[in-house]
């Protein structure tokens, strides 16, 4: 995966990520809102994070899914979580523990906070009366 930057209209490769599977003819990535991180799905089953200024760093990767990760994102107000879909049904939500060295962060380690059946995820999602049986991110 090619991370690119667009400026005065030509573009050039800012830095090369490797380490997820692509079947398909698109990846699907996501940069944390911090710009520090950058998440993919992959269709080895597994979701991918890298730290965008070391990109040659190996990738942190999240194992979990039956099938290929079709989706990621980040918790807009908590950069710890971040949420992967795949077309196994489930959604699972990771909450990301970064080292830190220095001044510097780096990808840690990363545990599986929970997941849903996306049955089960929409109609919670819907239902704004109840209160949630357990906050994941505020994004309302």
């Amino acid at each position: 995966m090619k991370l690119f930057s667009y400026c005065c209209l030509f573009s050039f490769t800012v830095a090369v990520f490797s380490g997820h599977q692509n079947s398909s003819f698109y990846v699907k990535s996501t940069i944390s809102p911090d710009d520090q991180f950058l998440a993919s799905g992959s269709s080895d089953n597994n979701a991918y994070v890298w730290k965008i200024s070391d990109p040659k760093q190996p990738p942190m990767m999240l194992q979990g899914h039956s099938e290929e990760v079709t989706s990621v994102s980040w918790c807009p107000t908590d950069f710890t979580k971040i949420a992967s879909c795949s077309d196994d049904h489930t959604v699972r939500i990771w909450r990301l523990h970064r080292e830190m060295d220095g001044a510097q962060s780096s990808v840690g380690e990363a545990n599986l906070v929970g997941w849903a059946r996306p049955k089960s995820l929409l109609s919670k999602h819907y239902n704004y009366h109840e209160p949630p049986f357990h906050k994941i991110c505020n994004v309302f």
